[in-house]
């Protein structure tokens, strides 16, 4: 019983092996002739309210990519020099 365990393992494994290694790719590559990717890719904000959503996210992205400020204590560090470790 073992030995049949075994060998339909590795038939198993035989199988997912030669099905992977195939040099056949099943969703072929686009053509780079017919891609159209726009260059130009403003878009013109109609009400007050899309102005402010985008100013909003701008100033998100500028603050989430900026790089930390290394003299800025972190929440720990405060609750240390408060005396709130045991």
């Amino acid at each position: 019983m073992n030995k049949l365990c075994n060998a339909l393992m590795l038939i198993c494994l035989c199988i997912c092996g030669f099905g992977c290694s195939g040099k056949k790719q099943t969703n072929p590559l686009p053509n780079k002739d017919k891609l159209h990717l726009p260059n130009n890719r403003e878009i013109t904000l109609k009400n007050h309210d899309e102005i402010k959503i985008a100013k909003d996210f701008d100033l998100w992205a500028i603050d989430y990519f900026r790089e930390p400020d290394p003299a800025a204590k972190t929440l720990w560090e405060i609750g240390i020099k408060q005396g709130h470790s045991k």
